[in-house]
């Protein structure tokens, strides 16, 4: 769960140890003019970023719909950057990274492992989810950046998963 400022922190992170990693929107249909079609920002793309290592796939491959328009890959060789959404004015939806490749290919991998790494490293997981009847459980699956996270401890952004509700869990004495 990140806010903005949480995303480009992390894309800033992923820059410096992979200046050749861009930005693709996966906005479903590529124009001509705009294959791939890359964006400076995180910010810069609806809801679907993708990661692409530049050096390591050249080519992005893609394939002509019926009505003529570019669709771009789903997947492989791209790691997936579902946005974090604020979906209600205060209230801000839950994201995903995700990442599908070939098991043999050790330099996606290596890519892979190493942007994890710097989510993590960026990221917290101190959120639980509120189930019903008030019961509350750690949700360590989910990671939360620091501004999302100092928000919701503040009062002033509940997180979401799905339907769920969660807790930024207080800060340890």
């Amino acid at each position: 769960m990140l806010l903005p400022e949480d995303e480009r922190e992390i894309y800033d992170a992923v820059l410096a140890v992979h200046p050749a990693v861009a930005l693709v929107e996966d906005s479903g249909a590529w124009s001509k003019d705009d294959c791939p079609p890359v964006r400076a920002e995180v910010s810069d793309c609806r809801v679907n970023a993708m990661m692409w290592h530049r050096e390591m796939f050249p080519q992005l491959c893609v394939t002509v719909s019926d009505e003529g328009l570019l669709r771009g890959p789903s997947g492989y060789p791209l790691v997936q950057w579902l946005r974090s959404r604020e979906k209600t004015p205060g209230v801000l939806s839950s994201g995903r990274w995700a990442a599908v490749f070939d098991s043999e290919d050790v330099e996606m991998q290596k890519f892979v492992r190493s942007l994890f790494r710097i989510l993590f490293r960026l990221t917290d997981n101190q959120a639980s989810m509120l189930l019903p009847g008030g019961v509350t459980r750690a949700a360590l699956e989910y990671r939360v950046g620091p501004r999302a996270l100092g928000a919701a401890r503040a009062g002033e952004l509940r997180l979401v998963s799905g339907v769920a509700p969660m807790i930024a869990n207080p800060v340890a004495e």
